[in-house]
């Protein structure tokens, strides 16, 4: 093989148009070392075929430390505590990627990432790690056009919980535009991707900003909001006991953190406090009025 390990890191040996290549990736991890190799083969045919690079691609760490930690401080001022939550994360990133160069991460070096850092901490940790890594590391980098596409968009984060693989009953409208789409359906997704109809969707985001700018709707939600209109309004139509599983938590206390009473409603739940402590009330004067008292003896 032209990729080897000595001294802790991976090197490259390899011919090319008679000549040879040897060098230190500078890499601990053998799979970023390969695509390291293949890049590397990539360059020197492009410069055999004349073809003009643009800027080299910065390392990993490179980015994170002068572009990305710097843009997430300045973007999150008014929420210095976001901006704290990514540097963490980041430093863990950082840990694992290292040096490789931003266009050397697949989607095989992030599933790397998530069974390493699966033994460090929990699940709901380790999707916080992967979004910092998917949805802002990376469309940054593309937006500073050091790559062209981020190729680990479609990373699918895992449950947080045993109970995040669930049954959700449909309502009947949302029944219905399902099989709307069933019925112009033209492969096995109902959710295909634009260009691709055998592949699946892999985000809604610009869909959903470009029906945000639409409707003029200001401030904008972001689309995970919505679970805790679906939380509150589900608990304000009493469907409590079973809410917990319909949101797929382990335990009624993290359900509760997505329930937000509007304040009617509380008017309306101490209404019913009210209501039940005087049936109460009078259900224990009429008992006493069934059974007399016995007199002393």
């Amino acid at each position: 093989m032209s990729v080897y390990k000595r001294g802790g890191v991976y090197w490259y040996d390899f011919w090319f148009q008679g000549q040879r290549h040897r060098g230190s990736t500078k890499l601990r991890n053998k799979t970023a070392a390969d695509s390291a190799e293949a890049i590397r083969k990539a360059q020197l045919a492009e410069a055999r075929a004349g073809i003009i690079r643009r800027k080299p691609c910065p390392a990993f760490k490179d980015f994170v430390n002068t572009e990305f930690l710097s843009w997430s401080e300045r973007e999150h001022q008014a929420h210095p505590r976001t901006h704290q939550r990514y540097a963490v994360s980041a430093k863990r990133l950082i840990t694992f990627f290292g040096i490789a160069p931003l266009d050397a991460i697949s989607s095989g070096h992030v599933e790397e990432f998530k069974v390493t850092r699966s033994e460090e901490i929990s699940p709901a940790g380790v999707n916080r790690d992967l979004a910092v890594l998917r949805l802002l590391m990376l469309n940054l980098a593309i937006r500073q056009e050091h790559i062209v596409r981020n190729r680990v968009s479609g990373v699918v984060p895992s449950g947080k919980t045993k109970f995040a693989r669930r049954n959700v009953p449909l309502t009947e409208e949302a029944a219905r535009i399902l099989k709307r789409r069933l019925t112009k359906a033209k492969g096995p997704y109902l959710f295909p991707h634009r260009r691709d109809p055998d592949k699946p969707i892999t985000t809604v985001r610009k869909a959903h900003q470009a029906a945000l700018r639409k409707a003029s709707i200001r401030p904008p939600f972001r689309l995970y909001d919505l679970r805790h209109t679906f939380g509150s309004r589900s608990a304000m139509a009493q469907v409590d006991p079973t809410l917990k599983e319909l949101m797929g938590h382990s335990n009624i206390s993290t359900t509760m953190r997505y329930v937000h009473p509007t304040p009617e409603h509380k008017r309306e739940a101490v209404r019913e406090l009210e209501r039940y402590n005087v049936d109460q009330a009078f259900a224990l004067h009429e008992r006493q009025l069934e059974s007399p008292q016995k007199s002393p003896q």
